[in-house]
């Protein structure tokens, strides 16, 4: 079975098998699903009384620091215990 993995290009995020490391077998270009998944997923991770949730890591090639944060808008706090 092939292995699926997600990668970045200049033109978007993309889905799919690889033939070899560099080479594509099939892709799918999925920049909106990607971006809405981590919003959905960085939402769900904001605490009661929270107003954002953060995630930091370093990137491997520049060594640079990289920070991303959703935050959630006011008065959209919801009962997530219903």
């Amino acid at each position: 079975m092939a292995e699926y993995h997600v990668g970045c290009g200049l033109a978007g995020i993309y889905a799919g098998t690889i033939k070899k490391p560099g080479e594509w077998k099939n892709k799918s270009e999925v920049t909106g699903e990607a971006l809405r998944s981590v919003a959905e997923f960085m939402l769900g991770k904001i605490k009661p009384g929270d107003k954002a949730y953060e995630i930091t890591w370093i990137n491997s090639e520049s060594g640079e620091k990289i920070v991303l944060t959703c935050h959630r808008e006011a008065g959209d706090e919801k009962d997530r215990d219903n």
